[in-house]
């Protein structure tokens, strides 16, 4: 009886409305993975003037992880400056909670972060040894890049490797 009456009166009845998170990277083709430890502690997607990824928004990140032996400690996941300090950390996650095989894991953010050229979006973790550490999967297919080498792996040791041709396995959205 209200609803006739809501109607009878002129009213409109509507759905609320969801939008669907924008997709901004969604790299899914697994090659191989890449070992984390004090010795190689952070792996990222560095983002170059030219990205597809410059000025999006996103405060989600899913990345596919494991553990190797008994690995310890705290990462930390989102966007790292050259010195290795964070710019920016989305999530933070006990390492020894990973499983041995890998398994993507969705890290989110509450705030926006709009990616900047220069950017690393990736994870750091300076423990672990060679033996004890934790691995994040890539892309070596060199038929399916996302978005050429305009951005592209990169990881760290004494100095930032550059491998134009390879991508993490990484999605970036904003929920």
């Amino acid at each position: 009886m209200l609803l006739a009456s809501i109607v009878a009166l002129g009213a409109s009845w509507s759905q609320p409305v969801f939008a669907a998170p924008a997709i901004h990277m969604d790299e899914t083709t697994a090659s191989s993975g890449q070992n984390i430890w004090s010795g190689r502690p952070a792996h990222a997607e560095f983002v170059t003037p030219a990205s597809s990824l410059v000025g999006k928004q996103i405060n989600s990140m899913t990345i596919t992880l494991k553990k190797s032996g008994a690995a310890t400690g705290t990462t930390e996941i989102g966007i790292i400056n050259t010195n290795l300090s964070m710019k920016s950390v989305f999530a933070t996650l006990d390492v020894s909670t990973l499983t041995t095989s890998y398994k993507s894991y969705e890290f989110a953010s509450a705030s926006l972060y709009t990616v900047a050229a220069g950017d690393r979006i990736g994870i750091k973790y300076p423990a672990g040894t060679s033996s004890a550490n934790i691995s994040i999967m890539r892309d070596t297919d060199l038929a399916d890049p996302f978005d050429g080498s305009n951005s592209y792996h990169t990881f760290y040791t004494t100095s930032w490797s550059t491998f134009l041709s390879n991508d993490l396995i990484m999605t970036l959205k904003q929920n």
